[in-house]
């Protein structure tokens, strides 16, 4: 069996996303390949494959206009499954309503979100992580109270995050600026001094920190886990955490402090700053017991593609795809190619303009 994984991104085309980065490297999409072989089958990014005919299965994960097109061209739709990742805050298609949009063009979703699984043509899946850990040595009293990673984003839509963890941020550089750092991209130095930059290693950069921000994009959803928390586990560092309403059901309420608990921001920072040794242990010691657990199973990248390969074998609707929502297709084929040729553009701009000021 020959599957094919369509690109989210261009730097991992030409099979990039199954290279190890350096020696002993690993990460999700390396395990699941290998999952893959065990079962002998045979998964690559889609440009890889010479005739897409070939390809019993495409997966996507976002919607790519140009594979998803030249496959609706080719008649081969019903070999589609759609993998849902991110939360309808970052891609709104991803909501129910999005879904019903969706399945007029895919025979099957696999998603996390456990309030839109039917089991007819949407299926459980897990957003799968790497668990490495790796604790740091530093002494408890030589870290810094709280640290913040992620990426400066905003949404309209119900129930998102962003806002909240900006709220954090601001109510600490104005109130506990010694003790608050904040990295990840594209924040601004001026409306936030705390700002440190991007960092290389999150894991790493955690060691020096007692407690991290761990808000998810969104809250109140079932089933949305991912690398926030456990990020913060695998590195010895307590997570702050708000986000999936069924948390509990993974995560012991030992091993994270809930946002939830707190009536102000104010009576969060006392509780941190107040915190003893004794009593910091007491959540790494939880943390540890989890990590030895078997939400590794739970969250694997095997697991997952458990998930995927008992899709393959369900019985496929009776799907018929209208010539209008083909055309669809291609109208928004040009549209994001017209993007992707803007964006080089202005990247070859900024970076003539850059060479120009440096003369």
């Amino acid at each position: 069996m020959r599957i094919a994984i369509v690109p989210w991104d261009e730097n991992i085309t030409e099979n990039n996303i199954f290279i190890e980065k350096y020696a002993g490297y690993v990460d999700s999409h390396i395990l699941l390949k290998k999952a893959f072989e065990k079962r002998n089958m045979e998964i690559n990014t889609i440009d890889c494959y010479t005739n897409l005919r070939d390809v019993d299965w495409f997966l996507f994960f976002s919607l790519d206009y140009k594979w998803l097109y030249r496959i609706l061209k080719l008649g081969l739709y019903k070999r589609m499954i759609y993998c849902s990742a991110e939360p309808d805050v970052v891609k709104p298609i991803n909501s129910r309503e999005g879904y019903t949009k969706l399945l007029k063009i895919f025979p099957f979703i696999l998603t996390w979100n456990e309030e839109l699984i039917d089991n007819k043509r949407i299926f459980k899946r897990n957003i799968p992580y790497y668990f490495n850990k790796q604790f740091g040595q530093n002494n408890f009293n030589k870290k810094k109270l709280l640290i913040n990673i992620s990426g400066n984003k905003t949404s309209n839509m119900k129930n998102e995050l962003y806002s909240v963890r900006e709220k954090v941020i601001s109510f600490f550089e104005k109130n506990y600026f010694n003790m608050f750092d904040l990295y990840g991209t594209g924040w601004n130095k001026k409306k936030h001094p705390s700002y440190k930059g991007i960092v290389e290693s999150k894991i790493e950069i955690y060691h020096n920190y007692k407690f991290a921000l761990s808000l998810e994009n969104t809250y109140g959803v079932k089933g949305y886990v991912t690398e926030k928390i456990f990020d913060c586990f695998c590195a010895g560092i307590v997570p702050i955490y708000k986000g999936a309403s069924d948390i509990n059901k993974y995560v012991p309420k030992s091993c994270y402090i809930d946002y939830d608990n707190f009536k102000s921001i104010d009576e969060l920072a006392k509780f941190l700053i107040e915190m003893n040794e004794e009593n910091y242990n007491k959540y790494l010691n939880s943390i540890c017991c989890l990590l030895d657990s078997d939400i590794q199973m739970t969250f694997s990248s095997e697991k997952f593609c458990e998930y995927i390969c008992k899709v393959f074998e369900k019985k496929m609707p009776d799907l018929k795809i209208n010539k209008r929502y083909i055309l669809y297709i291609k109208y928004k084929e040009m549209q994001q190619d017209i993007s992707y040729r803007c964006m080089i553009l202005r990247i070859k701009i900024k970076k003539v303009v850059l060479s120009w000021l440096h003369r």
